[in-house]
């Protein structure tokens, strides 16, 4: 699959991250917010295993899973990011970054408008280098950001609402959404 038609990927795009965004919360494939390491390690349903030397530059990245799929969307690897002793942070990057504007839009439709929107990095032939997209979602306690370097990279990132954001997630100055996307 190296380029699935807009269109083509909704209906499973929508199913895969509805399934995905209403697990998120309280448990996700076995994880919960708040889980040590150890808790997860032995419920986190995902294949998965300890980073290797050098593949993880934080060291709040405890566990990493080498892909994970959900209908269509197919994610190349993810970290679940610990603090305090607890889980707070599930970050995963798209296989095919391509894909991120029809993943946004797949959120917007599951989230609502989302609650803040920023451009970052100049271009050098103008225009911005990426992208950023905040929802929140109080009903499952997550805040999820997409972050989208013109499909160069596009990482989704599920924080516990009620924590402070995880330091290395997407920039937190963002400004309200105009219109929605």
């Amino acid at each position: 699959m190296t380029n699935v038609g807009h269109y083509a990927l909704w209906p499973a795009l929508v199913a895969g991250i509805l399934g995905f965004s209403i697990s998120a919360s309280a448990d996700w494939q076995g994880a919960a917010w708040g889980m040590s390491v150890e808790e997860v390690g032995k419920s986190f349903q995902v294949p998965h295993r300890r980073p290797r030397a050098g593949e993880i530059f934080d060291r709040r990245g405890m566990l990493v899973f080498d892909g994970y799929t959900t209908g269509n969307i197919v994610f190349e690897g993810g970290v679940l990011d610990f603090e305090d002793g607890g889980l707070v942070q599930i970050r995963m990057q798209l296989k095919w970054p391509d894909q991120c504007d029809s993943l946004s839009e797949a959120l917007t439709r599951i989230h609502g408008k989302p609650v803040k929107e920023a451009t970052f990095g100049q271009s050098p032939k103008g225009g911005f280098w990426g992208h950023n997209t905040e929802w929140i979602d109080e009903k499952r306690n997550n805040r999820i950001v997409l972050a989208n370097a013109w499909n160069f990279r596009c990482e989704i990132f599920y924080t516990r609402l009620n924590a402070a954001p995880p330091h290395n997630a997407p920039p937190v100055t963002l400004t309200p959404a105009q219109g929605g996307l």
